[in-house]
């Protein structure tokens, strides 16, 4: 979920806050230690974040914002590319039918000389 940021507010220390129109999306989704992605428009900058207090009666959020991470979106597109890379190639393994899984031989493998030394 991306939450619009403004860069000169900050709260209880090094956090910031947003209200509910700032989410895009449903602010009553959010909840405690969730990860968000936080924007600032005017000057571009995109970060990573994570939902420290939602309060929905004040119709605000408090984020904990990983300042380093902000880089302009530019600078996002091939972590972004990547993703989409990454989603699309985990749909298609999704849809492949079902292999042993190398775990599964190790395990086995695991139980054959278990036995071995029990004999």
């Amino acid at each position: 979920m991306r939450v619009r940021i403004d860069l000169n507010i900050r709260v209880r220390g090094n956090r910031t806050l947003a209200d509910f129109d700032d989410v895009d999306g449903d602010a009553a989704d959010l909840h405690i230690g969730q990860a968000v992605t936080v924007y600032e428009p005017e000057s571009g900058l995109r970060g990573e974040g994570s939902v420290v207090e939602v309060d929905p009666t004040k119709q605000v959020v408090i984020l904990a914002v990983d300042w380093p991470s902000l880089r302009p979106e530019e600078a996002w597109a091939e972590w972004d590319a990547g993703v989409a890379a990454m989603l699309a190639g985990a749909e298609e393994r999704r849809k492949q039918p079902a292999k042993v899984d190398d775990l599964d031989e190790l395990r086995a493998r695991l139980e054959r000389l278990k036995a071995e030394r029990e004999a």
